[in-house]
């Protein structure tokens, strides 16, 4: 009596995450139906997958389902009933296919499988794809939120405050900086600076007619000072750093006073 043959179902099914991983580490080509319970597989796509697979006979060639609901991985295929065909080799997406589209899907099987051969021979690199349309929707979220991002963002103060040499000598610099930043002003950059005695002068030009005019300059010049470029979300950061660290405090739009 002759035995029944068995036949072997032509797409391997995953329902685990654990599943999922250890599909992607198979040799070759594996194209994969996602898909959900609501919804199920596409079954649109077995003829042409079983026809191709037996006109081939290629052992790199395999086939699986994937429900998405219990795969970790595939959270984001969530939610949509759109057939959706994925291309790994090697462990990695090389392909994807949305829509039962038999040309498009033959073509596409067709020439990737071409390439895992290559692959294989080391003759190419395997090229790693994202899902073109969920990058899209990635790119897409990004630009929203930098949107909402810029329409929340605070109008800020931005200030140039210069710690002059006798501060820096005295080696109270990181006490007053973290006087500024318990008051909620940020210090966006911090410089040492010499003071050239041309940069002095303009830097107190509002103060040349007044008789320690020369006196401070001097001053100014004796050593070297610390520069803060300094911000604050608030109006009235002027009048606080001048109580903080003396009158040397300049309001800038520059983005680089340096």
């Amino acid at each position: 009596m002759a035995k029944k043959r068995v036949e072997v179902a032509l797409q391997e099914e995953i329902e685990t995450q654990e599943e999922w991983e250890n599909t992607l580490q198979r040799e070759g080509l594996i194209i994969i139906d996602i898909y959900q319970e609501w919804c199920g597989p596409c079954k649109a796509a077995v003829g042409l997958f079983r026809r191709i697979k037996a006109e081939l006979n290629d052992d790199l060639l395999n086939f699986a389902v994937a429900k998405a609901d219990g795969v970790e991985s595939l959270d984001k295929y969530r939610g949509k009933c759109e057939p959706c065909f994925l291309f790994f080799g090697g462990g990695r997406l090389v392909a994807a296919v949305r829509g039962v589209n038999p040309p498009v899907l033959e073509k596409t099987i067709l020439e990737k499988l071409k390439q895992e051969h290559e692959v294989m021979r080391g003759e190419v690199e395997r090229v790693e794809i994202r899902d073109p349309v969920l990058l899209a929707k990635e790119l897409a979220e990004a630009e929203e939120r930098r949107r909402r991002e810029e329409e929340e963002e605070v109008l800020q103060e931005v200030t140039v405050a210069v710690l002059k040499p006798d501060i820096v000598e005295s080696g109270r610099i990181d006490e007053i900086i973290n006087d500024l930043m318990e008051k909620g002003i940020e210090i966006i950059e911090r410089k040492e600076h010499m003071f050239t005695k041309d940069e002095a002068e303009n830097l107190y030009d509002k103060l040349k007619d007044e008789p320690y005019f020369q006196k401070l300059v001097e001053f100014m010049t004796s050593g070297p000072s610390e520069v803060l470029l300094c911000v604050k979300g608030a109006e009235g950061i002027v009048e606080e750093l001048k109580g903080l660290v003396g009158p040397t405090v300049f309001e800038t739009d520059v983005e680089n006073p340096w």
